[in-house]
């Protein structure tokens, strides 16, 4: 095997590990976030629950630009 083909076994085992969650209720701290044009997703790898704050991603509804929004929350 070689380094590409690690790669797309990775990329694989981490399709199948990362669970996206909409977040119709989005925390107020979160700025930047258009409610309106874009969709909000928590990402939770290998189904563990984040305890403390939580990383998001945005898609953008008219784009379809996805972007990585940061960890928000306590």
């Amino acid at each position: 095997m070689n380094k590409e083909d690690a790669k797309k076994l990775a990329r694989s085992f981490l399709s199948k590990t990362i669970k996206l969650e909409f977040c119709a209720h989005p925390p107020k701290e979160i700025y930047g976030i258009n409610q309106e044009g874009e969709f909000l997703f928590t990402i939770q790898l290998n189904g563990e629950s984040s305890i403390g704050s939580s990383p998001y991603i945005a898609v953008s509804r008219e784009t379809a630009f996805v972007r990585y929004v940061g960890h928000f929350g306590e």
